[in-house]
């Protein structure tokens, strides 16, 4: 799932809005990192948010080893960050 605020754009053209990308991430994939190139082009800033606990109680890999996958997947655009705020909910 994903939420952005459509506010002011910035001197290179990008929203100054940080765009925030929920998601299990289990595993993380080719799609999640198209999804964060597309939003990594229109945004300030790209979060990634590994949720805790499936909605629908589906059986995920440890939520830390879905976090490092994230990391590992998004490591080479700057303006990503995965963030821990769903995870410790």
């Amino acid at each position: 799932m994903m939420y952005s605020s459509s506010g002011p754009t910035g001197r290179n053209g990008l929203s100054k809005a940080i765009a925030v990308f929920g998601g299990s991430f289990n595993p993380f994939h080719n799609g999640h990192l198209e999804v964060v190139k597309c939003l990594a082009k229109n945004f300030r800033k790209v979060w990634l948010m590994p949720c805790n606990q499936h909605p629908f109680e589906k059986d995920l890999a440890p939520a830390n080893d879905r976090f490092r996958m994230c990391v590992l997947g998004t490591r080479r655009i700057l303006m990503t960050e995965v963030r821990r705020f769903e995870m410790e909910r």
